[in-house]
């Protein structure tokens, strides 16, 4: 049995107001089973209340980029090196006050990327300490939406349209959803025009319909729920370089890493003596065996 905790935080980050109030969700393979919203000062009761479910928080996807990026080194270190510049035109701030996070490469060779200011990083785990909570992923809610190579994905959850275009998630009001993805089909030939995924409990709206194309209408009796049940620990999870989770026994072995260093010179140092002195002691036997011998 596999049991998660979702925390949605709001779009709003100032939690000394009223209305941040955080979502959360208990889900046991792959069915909500309980839920509700909570202020941030009463999220440490709802962790006990699932003791045994990994935690994953949940972020506005407005104040991320998720996108694919297409970087051929296979080394990791080489990856994070040019992915700021392979995005740097989709983002507003300055590249070296961005945290990026990656997943792994994908079947078209595309890599999942999610950056991030660091500044908003360090407000959602500032919130996240003072509640006492550890998370395991962090996300924005439109990384779980999905979609297939040759197509786009639209899911509706009440008035918010979270969209997937070629693995460029982000979410939107209607209108502002409309405006978006007209814009990005003025740039394609019709040939090249994807089909249409969209989920929802109710009937696609007009506007959706305008977009002008091949539509598949998924209907959904919880969108959340069957948004939820996407989650997959692949994902890109914001939780890594600067802001990787230290286990307790990472954080010891940063603190023994030198001792245990110099101990195992020392080691090797010492059987290489030893090592040493077994051969001279070899070739004088040898001698002496040779000379008794004449």
């Amino acid at each position: 049995m596999s049991d998660k905790l979702f925390f949605q935080f709001p779009n709003s980050t100032d939690k000394n107001t009223e209305d941040f109030l955080v979502f959360w969700f208990y889900v046991t393979d792959e069915q909500i089973l309980d839920s509700g919203s909570q202020p941030i000062n009463g999220l440490l009761e709802i962790k006990q209340k699932f003791p045994t479910a990994s935690i994953i928080v949940l972020v506005p996807s407005s104040d991320c980029l998720v996108t694919r990026v297409a970087i051929p080194s296979s080394q990791r270190r080489q990856q994070l090196k040019a992915i700021p510049y392979a995005v740097e035109e989709q983002l507003a701030d300055d590249i070296e006050e961005i945290h990026f996070a990656i997943g792994k490469r994908l079947s078209d060779g595309k890599l999942p990327v999610i950056a991030v200011s660091r500044k908003k990083m360090q407000e959602w785990l500032q919130i996240l300490t003072e509640a006492d909570i550890s998370a395991t992923s962090i996300l924005p809610f439109s990384g779980l939406l999905e979609a297939p190579i040759d197509a786009w994905s639209i899911y509706q959850l009440d008035d918010l349209f979270l969209v997937n275009q070629d693995g460029d998630c982000w979410s939107a009001e209607a209108d502002e959803a409309a405006m978006m993805l007209n814009l990005s089909l003025q740039k394609l030939s019709e040939e090249n025009k994807p089909g249409l995924l969209f989920w929802s409990s109710n009937e696609a709206p007009q506007w959706v319909l305008e977009l002008g194309l091949n539509l598949s209408e998924q209907r959904v009796q919880d969108p959340r729920h069957a948004l939820l049940a996407r989650f997959d620990r692949q994902s890109p999870n914001l939780l890594q370089g600067e802001f990787e989770i230290q286990d307790d026994w990472k954080a010891s072995w940063k603190i023994w890493r030198r001792a245990a260093i110099l101990a195992s010179l020392a080691i090797v140092l010492k059987f290489s003596l030893l090592g040493f002195d077994y051969y001279r002691l070899s070739s004088e036997k040898q001698y002496l065996q040779q000379e008794i011998t004449r």
